[in-house]
């Protein structure tokens, strides 16, 4: 067996004490998709070492008007990250949670603050909790026109975290297309694995490999219907 430490798992996004968007799926009419519509979408994602078998989440509303019934918090599944080192064998994975959120008022477009609290299983049923505090506002796509969107997977405006970068986006009727980032000599960088749910839960998200320092990249999504959108000027 494996040695692991539940104390080596990781929240990474959202940051802690930071402004993230959630970005409202749309049809291609701009009328929202049906389950979906006035949800917005957001992911949580962080690292586990090996021996972390399973991983959840709830949330709180630190204000006086809880979220809507229909708020989700929904386990997606591990994807085997890489090692922390070249002289070091042991893995982590990649852990996401889609949060669908539903605001107590649609129409308020002030920061919402909320408490993330995401716990950890090992294979001797062992467990510990993380918290991650945050707010969220709640935004339409930049475009009505596509039924693919890319939500600000920056903070703030640069990349971050070049090592675990994992873009999303709401995703309304059709199935995600391609997603790439293209750097400013043009190479293009395809996702490691990709997650994408049009039917149910209308998202995608993608988890790059890591990125080059000191560059600027160009982010690129699809959708299978012909819809599109781009985000430039990704510095890390």
């Amino acid at each position: 067996m494996k040695e692991h430490k539940l104390d080596q798992f990781e929240i990474i996004w959202p940051p802690e004490g930071s402004e993230v968007h959630a970005l409202i799926a749309k049809k291609a009419d701009g009328t929202g998709a049906a389950d979906a519509y006035g949800r917005g979408v957001l992911i949580a994602s962080g690292r586990a070492p090996e021996g972390i078998l399973a991983v959840t989440g709830t949330l709180t509303s630190d204000s006086d008007h809880p979220l809507g019934d229909r708020t989700i918090v929904k386990p997606l599944q591990f994807f085997l990250g890489r090692n922390k080192s070249p002289n070091d064998q042991s893995h982590y994975y990649r852990w996401w949670l889609l949060l669908m959120l539903e605001p107590p008022n649609p129409n308020d477009q002030d920061p919402y603050p909320l408490t993330l609290t995401v716990t950890a299983f090992d294979e001797n049923a062992n467990k510990s909790s993380y918290d991650r505090s945050f707010s969220v506002t709640f935004q339409d796509p930049r475009s009505h026109e596509h039924v693919i969107s890319i939500a600000d997977p920056t903070m703030p405006g640069n990349i971050s975290n070049p090592d675990d970068f994992a873009p999303y986006g709401p995703l309304a009727d059709c199935q995600l297309g391609e997603v790439t980032m293209t750097d400013q000599f043009g190479t293009i960088y395809c996702p490691l694995q990709v997650y994408s749910d049009c039917t149910d839960f209308f998202f995608w998200s993608a988890q790059f490999p890591s990125l080059a320092t000191q560059m600027t990249y160009t982010l690129h999504a699809t959708d299978t219907c012909g819809g599109s959108d781009t985000v430039t000027g990704l510095k890390t």
